[in-house]
């Protein structure tokens, strides 16, 4: 009795972890291509350009984009860095791209003479029309821009 309640005790949890597993979304949803970045006109404010591929069956309705800005001398210090996430409210189709262009504003309002540079860029979240919802709380995907 006590052997075939412990075989099913190991199957009911396999199973939990075969499910738990079935549910992770191994793979981004997304791609950035065609990426820049500069300063903008109005308020010196760090700008990347990109062109934003939704690589999925369902229409996002916002996505956030986590930037990561380093002093631009080469110094890759933990104090040298700044990171700034943006929410894009918009609509892209399944399958279909979109330009979006992020400024880190007012970042270098006390300090209008930093010299900060994109180090890398990630899609930490996106939204979708159904209700679903992907992120990337870490950085997983991250695509490193600085020494490219």
């Amino acid at each position: 009795m006590k052997s075939a309640l412990r075989k099913i005790h190991i199957i009911s949890v396999l199973m939990l972890m075969l499910s738990a597993c079935a549910s992770l979304n191994f793979s981004c949803p997304c791609s950035l291509e065609n990426i820049s970045s500069g300063r903008s006109g109005e308020g010196n404010d760090l700008c990347v350009y990109m062109e934003f591929y939704n690589d999925s069956p369902e229409e996002i309705t916002d996505f956030t984009v986590s930037l990561l800005l380093c002093d631009s001398s080469g110094d890759e210090d933990s104090d040298s860095f700044i990171e700034y996430c943006e929410t894009v409210e918009c609509s892209i189709c399944a399958f279909s791209s979109a330009g979006v262009r992020i400024c880190a504003e007012g970042v270098f309002a006390e300090n209008p003479e930093a010299d900060y540079e994109v180090y890398s860029l990630y899609v930490r979240n996106i939204d979708y029309a159904d209700g679903k919802n992907w992120s990337d709380p870490s950085g997983m995907y991250a695509v490193r821009i600085k020494g490219e």
